[in-house]
């Protein structure tokens, strides 16, 4: 098994950081000539983590990977390929972004992130040439705690008047983390009923 030092991987949810060095390491796959629409269609259904990479205008694949059911992680070279470009992701347990996820496009600064789940799509875009975020600064690392907090602090209070269910509640923390984290960043950030 190859190990990726680097740890940049896409996810769903969270990952035991005490075992990313043993994370598999998923090759690089041949353009499957599906066009974006085609590609979220077919990601909406899988169990399987993906990463496909498009160039910006979303009118051609560049590349592809297959991963494994809670993480997809390509070799260090081809996250290379992902500068400016269009990324589409799967997380088909229904949560927003990881923060791998943002990691990920933000160092090698993809364009655009898609992730579809079985019910959303979440969409993320950099304003601009580069992201303007560090997940590792203490900064970004405070921010977005103080987004996670009032994300679930919101989402209590509508559980407790009876507005959600609890499953919602937990489905919807990634989601609120993200949309008030992406606003203040002023970064582009929208999810889509499926």
């Amino acid at each position: 098994m190859e190990i990726n030092n680097e740890n940049k991987i896409f996810t769903t949810g969270f990952l035991d950081n005490s075992n990313l060095d043993d994370l598999k390491i998923h090759p690089a796959l041949a353009p499957d000539d599906k066009t974006v629409e085609e590609t979220l269609s077919f990601l909406r259904k899988e169990n399987n983590e993906w990463v496909y990479v498009f160039d910006a205008d979303e009118k051609k694949q560049i590349v592809r990977f297959k991963g494994e059911e809670n993480y997809v992680n390509p070799p260090e070279e081809q996250f290379l390929r992902m500068k400016d470009k269009v990324i589409l992701h799967n997380h088909p347990q229904d949560q927003s972004f990881s923060i791998q996820d943002i990691n990920a496009i933000t160092f090698y600064n993809a364009k655009k992130i898609i992730v579809v789940t079985p019910k959303y799509t979440y969409i993320a875009e950099r304003n601009g040439k580069d992201w303007n975020i560090d997940l590792s600064s203490k900064e970004d690392i405070n921010l977005y705690n103080r987004c996670v907090s009032l994300a679930d602090n919101m989402l209590l209070k509508s559980y407790l008047r009876g507005e959600i269910y609890n499953d919602e509640k937990i489905e919807s923390i990634n989601h609120y983390t993200w949309k008030f984290f992406f606003e203040l960043k002023n970064i582009f950030y929208d999810q889509e009923t499926n």
